[in-house]
């Protein structure tokens, strides 16, 4: 429904009543079915009383209109456009999509990840055309959850010199917040106990199996979730020791020493179905897990970071990790 004035727009997924309370006076109110004729009512609440409203709503013929999406330079992008309140979901090709739907007004919301979701109304009518512009996210979420510690200056620098965009929040996330970056960071620090809590694993899990690609780095991460399934699921891998003794990792072709705050590097092992060991210890034993679940990919360093030596290995680290 949407009432007017105040351009108030409100939904009812199913049942046969909807009630709300809107202030005395009259007021206009067009009525929204998927599949069916909108209808618009004139209508005068007086205060204090509840006035009661029955609309019978008509099947609407089916349109052909023509849909597409564009980012800001202009470029088409394969978004997917859902119709509120009804099934039908579809990706939208790299050009104009033509869609048979029936006639009237729909909420629909379009996502494509990397992309700000938009939810708009629009109508169909005779050969109606609809374009929408996606914003761009930044490439990289960084959440910063090292304790007050400053080891995101260390990404920071590794991403500017990547060229590679980003934005840095403080704090704990929910999923509606990540849902739609391609790529989260999550620094830990020295954090160990407080590191990552299930509420928190469970929204990585839930981000990743959506198609996000989570890079989770930190020396104390398996010290402090360990024993937690969630972390499990999440990065299928088993902490099996606090320290590994080791300074020294090699992964990617690469030979990377540890320095700084790195003094207990944890040893993994990766046993999820999808995971493989990525970096291991000069001395032997697992460093680094990559674990693939469902659409998303998560890789899971049991050392931080920030304590790769000298800005150009970090460099060269960060474009491997978050490459596909």
């Amino acid at each position: 429904l949407e009432l007017s004035p105040g351009n108030i727009v409100l939904c009812k997924d199913g049942g046969k009543t909807l009630t709300v309370t809107i202030p005395a006076g009259t007021h206009s109110i067009e009525i929204h079915a998927y599949g069916y004729t909108s209808q618009q009512l004139d209508v005068t609440i007086e205060a204090g009383k509840t006035a009661t409203f029955s609309v019978k709503l008509t099947e609407s013929e089916q349109l052909e209109n023509e849909f597409s999406v564009i980012n800001e330079s202009g470029n088409h992008l394969p978004a997917t456009i859902e119709f509120c309140f009804s099934t039908l979901s579809t990706e939208l090709g790299p050009h104009a999509t033509k869609l048979k739907l029936p006639a009237g007004k729909h909420m629909v919301a379009l996502t494509l990840r990397g992309f700000v979701p938009q939810r708009t109304i629009i109508e169909v009518k005779p050969k109606g055309n609809h374009s929408f512009t996606l914003t761009s996210l930044p490439d990289v979420l960084l959440v910063d959850d090292d304790e007050g510690k400053s080891y995101e200056t260390t990404f920071i620098k590794a991403l500017t010199n990547l060229d590679l965009s980003y934005e840095l929040v403080q704090e704990t996330v929910e999923l509606d917040k990540i849902r739609w970056f391609k790529h989260v960071i999550w620094i830990s620090g020295d954090s160990s106990y407080r590191s990552l809590g299930k509420v928190e694993l469970e929204t990585l899990i839930d981000y990743v199996k959506g198609g996000g690609n989570l890079l989770l780095t930190g020396q104390d991460i398996g010290l402090g979730a360990g024993r937690l399934d969630e972390y499990t699921t999440l990065t299928g891998a088993k902490f099996l020791k606090d320290s590994s003794k080791s300074m020294i990792v090699k992964g990617f072709n690469e030979t990377y020493q540890l320095g700084g705050n790195q003094k207990w590097p944890d040893l993994l092992e990766p046993i999820g179905v999808h995971s493989k060991s990525i970096f291991a210890y000069d001395i032997g034993g697992c460093a680094a897990v990559e674990n693939l679940l469902e659409k998303g990919r998560v890789r899971y360093l049991g050392f931080g970071f920030e304590g790769v030596q000298t800005n150009e290995a970090r460099n060269r680290l960060m474009e491997k990790l978050l490459s596909q």
